[in-house]
């Protein structure tokens, strides 16, 4: 399964040109988006970030900074986007509820690969991932997503499990959708039965 073209370092909705967008980090991932990293977090407030990037652990933190005080972020008022690499665990549910409740704006995951290129993006209905990079091609093995890019003999996996739809997504975007995302997981009793 194969994504439609996307311009390989733009955010995607809501993101857009008009916005302030900062990321939590050393750099910044997409166009457009400034960096701020821990030496640069007294900024942020005068940037006033309408859109915020950053790692699931970096948003999780910045929730608890904006609970404790500590960091004063109102003006995030059209979204957060939290960056998952590939390998890595998809937000939880109780860190989406608590980002949630921090920013007060919609969460959506983007799933990056080892050079932060998006390779697919949470859905806006948050019903699964569209699948965003023409460069990699996504396919299931036994329910666990693996992904396989040209230059690579051997597919990759992920770590995750999902099913594909196909068909037009509640939210109206024809990219291939893959849902529902979990982290994979197998149990020890399971593996000795």
């Amino acid at each position: 399964m194969r994504a439609r073209k996307r311009p390989p370092r733009e955010l995607p909705f809501p993101a857009a040109p008009h916005l302030r967008m900062a990321q939590l980090g050393e750099t910044a991932t997409f166009d457009g988006v400034s960096a701020f990293p821990p030496a640069r977090r007294s900024e942020l407030k005068a940037f006033a970030p309408q859109v915020l990037v950053a790692s699931a652990d970096a948003l999780v933190t910045a929730a608890h900074a904006v609970f404790s005080d500590d960091l004063a972020l109102e003006s995030v008022d059209t979204a957060v986007f939290a960056l998952t690499q590939v390998g890595g665990t998809p937000v939880a549910p109780p860190e989406r509820d608590l980002i949630w409740r921090a920013f007060q704006v919609p969460l959506y995951e983007l799933y990056v690969d080892s050079e932060w290129k998006l390779l697919a993006a949470e859905c806006e209905a948050h019903d699964g991932w569209h699948l965003r990079s023409l460069d990699v091609e996504f396919h299931l093995e036994g329910g666990e997503l693996f992904l396989r890019q040209p230059a690579l003999a051997a597919a990759i996996r992920t770590g995750l499990t999902a099913s594909c739809v196909d068909g037009l997504c509640e939210c109206g975007d024809a990219a291939p959708l893959v849902r529902p995302i979990a982290a994979h997981c197998r149990s020890l009793a399971a593996s000795a039965l």
